[in-house]
């Protein structure tokens, strides 16, 4: 920047400064030394000798002014330097040349150690959340991959203005597909349950009650009224309806009747 050249300037002149009072303030001390051998002598009066001190202190507190100067000349040089607070990468740079940068960003500089996603959620989940979740975000530009995280920061407040709970999700991301700006949908396990019927939220039959799933019993239907828990990626918990080693029709579902008959074809 062309700032750093008139930091530059200005170091080096508070340098020279400190120089010439240093060099003033020995030859006032040299003086110094002189005169009072001569008033020792009796060739000096008391009140010439004064004269000579004040000029001795007034050299010194030159040297000190210089010295301060000097220092502030070099903190202003060090503060022009902006080191960034991690290794990684330049992405957008605002700065052009010929403009001025006196409150405006200069550049991004994405960083290596992963990406940090900023969420809002249901007020309903406040309490459901805690650091050290376990979490993933699915972006649609890598192909609806997922990548896992960790919650890192949760808000203990409602925000006023959305009506949601602001959380952050770290993802290391090692294999570098995240970008700062990209879209996602992130998913924070709050719960975990092992042991339970699971199906896919596609095999559900809509009813005015709920959701409904055909079973096949002895090659015919039976519409089963069904109650849901947990759902999670597509994926949804069965809680009562189904048992463990029930068939269920997970294509078609939708066009069997109660008892009607059920013919597997390929």
């Amino acid at each position: 920047m062309d700032t750093d050249q008139q930091v530059n300037a200005g170091t080096s002149a508070a340098l020279a400064s400190v120089s010439a009072a240093r060099a003033n303030a020995e030859n006032a001390r040299s003086n110094y030394a002189r005169m009072q051998t001569l008033f020792e002598a009796g060739a000096l009066s008391a009140q010439e000798l004064d004269g000579i001190g004040v000029a001795l202190e007034a050299a010194e507190a030159q040297l000190n002014q210089a010295y301060a100067g000097y220092t502030q000349a070099r903190t202003t040089r060090d503060n022009a330097w902006i080191v960034a607070p991690f290794s990684g990468r330049v992405g957008r740079v605002w700065a052009r040349v010929g403009n001025m940068s006196a409150s405006t960003p200069l550049l991004s500089i994405s960083g290596s150690d992963g990406v940090v996603a900023r969420v809002l959620l249901p007020e309903s989940d406040i309490f459901s959340l805690e650091v050290g979740q376990a979490a993933y975000v699915t972006v649609s530009a890598i192909n609806q991959q997922s990548i896992p995280g960790v919650v890192t920061a949760v808000s203990p407040t409602v925000d006023p203005v959305s009506g949601q709970v602001a959380a952050e999700v770290h993802f290391d991301d090692p294999d570098n597909q995240l970008r700062p700006g990209l879209s996602g949908r992130v998913s924070i396990i709050t719960e975990s349950i092992t042991e339970t019927i699971v199906l896919p939220v596609s095999v559900l039959r809509r009813t005015r009650n709920g959701y409904q799933v055909a079973v096949v019993v002895n090659g015919r239907a039976d519409l089963r009224d069904i109650t849901t828990g947990l759902i999670s990626r597509g994926d949804v918990q069965i809680t009562s309806g189904v048992e463990f080693g029930d068939m269920i029709i997970v294509l078609g579902q939708n066009s069997v009747i109660q008892d009607g008959p059920v013919e597997v074809v390929n």
